[in-house]
């Protein structure tokens, strides 16, 4: 039996993808102890003549899903599954040599632990400005986790670019949440992640942070910008209640208010404020008014979509 299964979701990431294969390429793990399942979700690029590409140098099982969808994708990918422990990246990642290496003797050394992730470092392809760093965490917005320092970790900290399983908890039944998460269309919601290792660490199985366990996440020029961030909100938002989960969301009003009243109050407040900030200077205050604008727009649709209608 191999002892991980590396799992990658691609969405017409040809261009991407090069780069993500070719660190595999030089993992220091003997490719009888691992695999790479690369799931080709709805491609219509040349993400398979990329992955055929590399069919030689790894231990390579490429996974077709017509059907678009991240989660989706992700979880066709489990009937695939030969190792104990599966391993989560993505398309737009360049991972360390050692990087398997280390998730597997973490795994070995802290047998209680069925959640790993391991530090993220951000490959930007342009510095965020220095208002940006101080008006945002940028380790949340980007997936960027860089602490030097193992040691147990809630299920707010596994992130997408570097998260290992134990294959006892697909085996338990957890799969990702297809209502969660990247797919082709302007609004989706987001966050399907975190969703997941929380569903997970409720259940009672535990995380880890793994410092030695290291991948670079390429952080793209085009969402190093007020605008990206605060439109990422509205996707935030609209997640909430995608997963049935009200108590993601922070009552502003008393108690009394019915929630569906008090998200349009709130969104009509943000939409009327929303205005100024064409006249405003750029400034931390600006930026939140443009930001609660995004947030509460998300919410409201992502209630009436999932919360009203009974789908969470």
């Amino acid at each position: 039996m191999t002892k991980i299964d590396v799992v990658i979701a691609t969405y017409n990431g040809g261009k991407r993808l090069k780069k993500t294969l070719e660190s595999l390429t030089r993992v220091k793990l003997p490719q009888s102890d691992w695999r790479l399942l690369l799931v080709l979700n709805a491609c219509t690029d040349s993400s398979r003549a990329e992955a055929d590409s590399y069919a030689s140098r790894l231990p390579l099982v490429i996974i077709e899903v017509p059907e678009a969808g991240k989660s989706h994708a992700l979880n066709q990918a489990v009937p695939h599954y030969r190792s104990d422990l599966i391993a989560f990246t993505d398309d737009d990642v360049t991972v360390d040599a050692e990087w398997l290496s280390a998730m597997i003797a973490a795994a070995a050394t802290h047998p209680e632990y069925s959640v790993f992730t391991g530090k993220i470092v951000g490959r930007w392809e342009r510095q965020p400005s220095e208002k940006l760093r101080q008006w945002i965490p940028l380790g949340s917005t980007y997936a960027v986790n860089e602490n030097p320092v193992s040691g147990p970790c809630g299920a707010g900290e596994v992130w997408g670019p570097n998260t290992v399983y134990r294959r006892a908890v697909f085996d338990a039944g957890f799969r990702y949440n297809e209502a969660v998460g990247p797919r082709p269309g302007k609004l989706y919601p987001m966050g399907q992640d975190t969703e997941m290792a929380t569903r997970v660490c409720k259940a009672g199985f535990k995380a880890y942070y793994v410092a030695d366990a290291v991948v670079e996440h390429t952080i793209k020029s085009e969402t190093v910008s007020e605008d990206w961030v605060v439109r990422r909100a509205e996707r935030l938002a609209y997640g909430i209640f995608a997963v049935g989960n009200s108590a993601g969301y922070k009552r502003r009003l008393p108690a009394f208010v019915p929630l569906p009243l008090e998200i349009a109050l709130m969104n009509y407040l943000w939409t009327a404020t929303y205005p100024l900030t064409f006249l405003m200077p750029e400034q931390k205050h600006r930026f939140w008014i443009k930001w609660r604008y995004f947030y509460f727009r998300g919410l409201r649709a992502g209630y009436a979509r999932f919360a009203a209608r009974g789908q969470a």
